[in-house]
């Protein structure tokens, strides 16, 4: 039977039990006959993963912040956007060439049977603390299906169909705080149905715990 380690895995009792060592090696210091050499390398040791533990844990904080900034400021002037062609598209001087010279308009040829076909999803990966989220260009689709696999797994599987990026893979690893491949790809909805052609895949080293 394996034994099982003393060091704990996850990083939020790293940290204490690793001070907890470090403060009360030397009271034991006659008893293990270990060198003051060896205990400060390891109370240094210490130090520096301490530091670059809590570095870390700042940086996610800072960055679940600005991505939720960034969210909310993208929501308020898609919202407002919306809001406002919606009013300019009642008025009696509005003309659909207005609306594209705007931008608030599909062109007349952007979804011809060609485009439709040969249309190609083009998306990003963000690795986020508790899920790996996926941007992607909607263009004049009406949304897309993502499928990924990870791991062992040889074939892809749809996790999610979205009308509205982003899309959040919130899934956790397969083992916990065990980095698991996963691989993603996106392909167009329009009227419900599945067109055009699979994104390029996109390999991200997830750990999601």
């Amino acid at each position: 039977m394996q034994q099982k380690d003393f060091v704990p895995r996850p990083e939020d009792e790293l940290v204490p039990w690793g001070d907890n060592l470090t403060t009360k090696l030397p009271t034991h210091q006659a008893a293990l006959e270990i060198s003051n050499t060896s205990i400060t390398r390891l109370q240094t040791e210490y130090g520096a993963m301490k530091d670059a533990i809590i570095a870390v844990e700042s940086a996610k904080r800072t960055l679940q912040s600005l991505v939720q900034t960034k969210n909310d400021a993208v929501s308020t002037f898609t919202k407002d956007v919306r809001n406002e062609a919606a009013i300019a598209k009642r008025r009696t001087g509005y003309t659909r060439a207005i609306g594209e010279d705007l931008g608030l308009e599909p062109p007349e040829s952007s979804l011809d049977p060609t485009t439709i076909t040969s249309a190609k999803p083009v998306f990003f990966s963000t690795h986020l603390p508790d899920a790996i989220r996926l941007d992607w260009i909607k263009g004049m689709f009406d949304g897309v299906v993502i499928e990924r696999k990870r791991g062992n797994e040889t074939t892809f599987s749809v996790i999610g169909r979205d009308m509205k990026s982003p899309f959040d893979d919130t899934d956790k690893n397969l083992v916990s705080d065990v980095p698991e491949i996963r691989i993603y790809r996106i392909r167009y909805i329009l009227n419900d149905q599945l067109v055009g052609q699979w994104s390029d895949e996109i390999r991200v080293m997830a750990n999601i715990s």
